[in-house]
C-alpha cells in the first residue's frame, strides 16, 4: 500500500454519501464527549447556520484499510466531532419520521446525507 498525503474538504454529506465506512481503531479512546461539548458544537453550528455561513467541524483524518477495501477507513483523527455529527444527523431524521415532520423535506435530507 502506498504512502500517500491527500487532503481534500468535504461536506458531511459528501462523506455519507461516497459509502465510506469508519472503523475506530482500539487505540483510540473512548466516545467521552459529554453535554458541554456537545452544546459547543450545537451552538457553533447554530451560530453559522444563522450567519448564512457554511461550518468547519475541523480536520478528519483517516487511512485507507486496505487495498482490498477501498471504501474502509481508519478514523484517526476527529473521532469526537464525526461521531457526535453522524449521531446528531441520525436524531434530525428520525425525528422528520414522526408523522408530524415526515414530508418532502424530510426525504430530501435522508437521500442527501443516507443515500436511500
Amino acid at each position: 500500500m502506498s504512502n500517500k498525503n491527500n487532503a481534500t474538504i468535504a461536506t458531511i454529506a459528501e462523506i455519507c454519501k461516497q459509502d465510506r465506512i469508519f472503523e475506530i481503531p482500539l487505540y483510540q479512546r473512548l466516545y467521552e464527549w459529554e453535554s458541554t461539548e456537545i452544546m459547543e458544537l450545537l451552538n457553533d453550528i447554530q451560530k453559522a447556520f444563522d450567519e448564512s455561513k457554511n461550518y468547519f467541524i475541523g480536520n478528519i483524518t483517516t487511512s485507507i484499510k486496505s487495498e482490498k477495501e477501498l471504501n474502509k477507513f481508519v478514523l484517526i483523527d476527529g473521532q469526537q466531532r464525526l461521531t457526535t455529527s453522524m449521531i446528531l444527523l441520525k436524531v434530525i431524521l428520525d425525528f422528520g419520521d414522526s408523522d408530524e415532520f415526515a414530508g418532502e423535506e424530510t426525504q430530501d435530507l435522508r437521500k442527501k446525507y443516507i443515500g436511500k
